[in-house]
């Protein structure tokens, strides 16, 4: 039997305050496994399409879209503070709503950083 919705929430958001810590402390190999446990809680979401709301899958999608990009960064403080907020604040029972996804890219877009094409 798969765990309850709230309880991959819960795990995510200490995941995401671990991963704050572990990034601020230089910890890179604990950073990558808050990371990994991350994206498999968003995976977790994104496909529990009985149980999850519309909301809830997007926020998961769009979480798993900006933890694969997170190469590079994952022991960098900045970008785990922003992964935490992003957890924080759309990452559980209330999800992502259409009207926040443009604020959503926003802060996706802070983590990824200046695009090098540009």
């Amino acid at each position: 039997m798969p765990p309850s919705i709230v309880a991959v929430y819960r795990m995510s958001r200490l995941l995401a305050d671990r991963l704050v810590v572990a990034a601020a402390e230089g910890q890179l190999s604990t950073a990558v496994t808050c990371v990994m446990g991350l994206t498999r809680a968003a995976a977790a979401i994104a496909e529990d399409v009985n149980r999850a709301s519309e909301d809830e899958v997007r926020a998961a999608k769009c979480l798993q879209d900006e933890l694969a990009s997170l190469t590079g960064k994952v022991a960098d403080a900045h970008a785990a503070g922003l992964v935490a907020e992003m957890v924080t604040r759309w990452f559980g029972p209330q999800g992502l709503p259409v009207s926040e996804v443009g604020e959503f890219e926003q802060l996706a877009a802070t983590l990824r950083g200046p695009d090098p094409s540009a």
